[in-house]
């Protein structure tokens, strides 16, 4: 889109030199030198009117604008909710899925939740029971490591969630 004075100067100053070079042989009124004038005039008049308006466009910056994308549909992904759950309910969610995968009453189920002996793994027992907490040394080591201690124990819970259920590691 043209606007501004200075792009319409250099869109005249185009316009002017396809004239001039267009009606330069019928215009012979001093020979052939004079030929030569006006065609050179000509040609500067495009150059100069172009690259005045390819300079103001790239000043502008509409030259350098990527073209408009369309989004599309977003397909959920499966999982996103729980990266920013919170802990508890992710705790809650796995505390489920252990009740339905061990092979007894619900009742006892969470009396072996909460007791830790639902599973081998200390670390697994201790995030999903409401009654134990992690040792200061287990703390101590994450800490060392670089590692939540939540985060950990959350791993180790669905690793062993998965043993229960007979998954293999993937």
């Amino acid at each position: 889109m043209i606007g501004g004075r200075t792009q319409w100067a250099a869109l005249a100053a185009v316009a002017a030199g396809l004239a001039l070079a267009a009606l330069g042989p019928r215009v012979s009124l001093g020979g052939e030198y004079l030929y030569v004038g006006v065609v050179l005039t000509a040609l500067a008049a495009m150059v100069v009117g172009g690259a005045s308006a390819i300079h103001r466009r790239s000043e502008d910056g509409s030259i350098w604008l990527p073209a408009e994308r369309e989004t599309g549909i977003q397909v959920p992904t499966p999982g996103a909710d729980l990266a920013t759950a919170p802990d508890h309910r992710i705790k809650r969610r796995i505390r489920r899925q252990v009740v339905a995968a061990l092979d007894c009453a619900p009742e006892e189920a969470e009396a072996r939740i909460d007791a830790g002996a639902w599973t081998d793994d200390p670390l697994a027992a201790t995030y999903l029971s409401s009654d134990r907490t992690v040792s200061r040394a287990r703390r101590l080591v994450a800490f060392l490591r670089g590692d939540r201690i939540e985060d950990r124990a959350r791993r180790r819970a669905v690793a062993a969630l998965r043993a229960l259920r007979g998954e293999g590691d993937a």
